[in-house]
């Protein structure tokens, strides 16, 4: 580290010890310190308080409660800061008293309450803390006159690169700016999903190829628009495409395969979200498909989160790639001394009347074999909607092949051994039979 970088620093942490001293380290700046910070426990307490108390006048609500208990005490505590510094801001102007680290507290706390309103419509919960943590910690520093030596103080470590020049003041500029944008990109996407999945005429897979090129676009706009709003030069990070390069894309290698191959899966529409598809001898509809994965979800309400480049490269078997009904398959076994027509039309009224059962194509009943101890005829049908499941069907269908076979006295055959006696069988009789002499 050369001079160059420390005295501006230096210089700056001399500045900040002579403000100290002059404002606040004596007996006034000491009282309106603790001023400042009892203004912020009461606002903070006060938030909290009246937060549980609207919370609980709104259960049932789960959305306002989410609301009240969450955003708005984010909007009550400064707001309660602000009104009771101004009380005091007023009644030391009144009576001539120092008021520089009371006016300091609020401006921060008008600072705290713009950007809470603001982030709290456009970011998520945990990226408003962030935001305003942040934003009013470089008020505060502005306050008390040391932003400008830890600015130049970060823009003294730098690197340079064939003319070119890289500061640590422009990375964070361009954190910064990335933590404002992402999540205002997120909310961009999210809206335009939801607009999207209102467009009942747009094919599922084109919705879903349309948000994710949209996702992609937008994000890469952003991270190279935040690189040089903060002077970044793009070109420049060409420096670290070698062996850092190579690393990340080894690293990455797994995650752009998948990236990929959902685009893939999408274009040549083999699997698209509402798809019945059976991976592995499990069953289940795609619920969703993501930038790295497809969520498969069982009739058992289990979420598969199966990897996109899997679903290319191994063997997937898709039930509505052809259609939104699949062939159901029920074997039956009779005696032989069964009327065989009679049997099958037995069978086939047992699926008159059920549920998702299609009357075209029909059902049919085929002969497949005659077996050891029965002639196995076995039922065919046609059902709509496999997503909601097949196995309440095809036992619908069971039992009312069940009643009308016993209604018509059609038996179903069980297994039958003859048994040899190749020597003879000797009885003998512990006690005598009835009528018979005991001697």
């Amino acid at each position: 580290m050369d001079q160059t970088t420390v005295k501006p620093l230096a210089f700056g942490w001399r500045g900040v010890q002579g403000w100290l001293n002059e404002h606040v380290l004596h007996e006034s700046g000491l009282v309106q310190a603790l001023v400042c910070l009892a203004a912020l426990a009461l606002g903070i307490f006060a938030a909290r308080a009246l937060g549980r108390i609207l919370s609980s006048k709104v259960q049932g609500r789960e959305q306002l409660r989410l609301w009240v208990s969450q955003r708005l005490p984010g909007f009550l505590a400064p707001l309660a800061m602000l009104l009771a510094l101004r009380v005091v801001l007023s009644v030391s102007e009144a009576w001539g008293w120092p008021s520089v680290v009371t006016g300091i507290g609020l401006k921060v706390a008008e600072a705290w309450l713009v950007i809470q309103f603001f982030a709290s419509l456009l970011l998520p919960h945990g990226w408003t803390r962030l935001v305003t943590v942040l934003v009013v910690g470089l008020y505060a520093l502005e306050g008390a006159g040391a932003l400008d030596p830890l600015v130049n103080y970060l823009d003294g470590m730098a690197l340079s690169f064939d003319n070119e020049r890289l500061s640590l003041l422009e990375v964070v500029k361009a954190m910064i700016l990335l933590a404002i944008m992402l999540p205002l990109i997120n909310k961009l996407c999210a809206f335009l999903e939801a607009a999207l999945e209102r467009m009942a005429d747009v094919k599922p897979r084109v919705r879903v190829l349309v948000s994710k090129l949209t996702k992609i676009g937008l994000y890469s706009v952003s991270i190279i628009s935040a690189l040089d709003l903060v002077g970044i030069n793009v070109h420049m990070l060409t420096v670290f495409s070698g062996a850092a390069g190579l690393g990340i894309g080894f690293g990455l290698q797994k995650v752009v395969s998948n990236l990929v191959s959902g685009v893939i899966l999408l274009l040549d529409n083999s699997i698209k979200p509402g798809d019945v598809i059976e991976v592995g001898g499990v069953y289940g509809w795609v619920d969703s498909m993501n930038a790295r994965y497809a969520s498969m979800v069982t009739r058992d309400g289990k979420a598969f989160l199966i990897p996109n480049d899997e679903l290319v490269a191994n063997k997937v078997v898709n039930w509505s790639y052809t259609g939104s009904s699949v062939r159901v398959r029920i074997p039956v076994g009779v005696a032989y001394a069964t009327d065989l027509k009679l049997a099958s039309e037995l069978m086939l009224k047992a699926c008159e009347g059920q549920d998702r059962v299609l009357t075209n194509p029909k059902p049919m009943v085929l002969l497949r074999e005659f077996g050891d101890n029965a002639v196995l005829l076995e039922l065919r049908m046609w059902v709509d909607h496999p997503e909601r499941g097949l196995a309440k069907v095809s036992s619908a269908v069971q039992l009312g092949i069940w009643e009308a076979f016993k209604a018509r006295g059609v038996e179903f055959p069980f297994p039958q051994r003859d048994l040899h006696m190749h020597s003879p069988l000797r009885v003998v009789v512990d006690r005598p039979l009835p009528g018979e002499d005991p001697d």
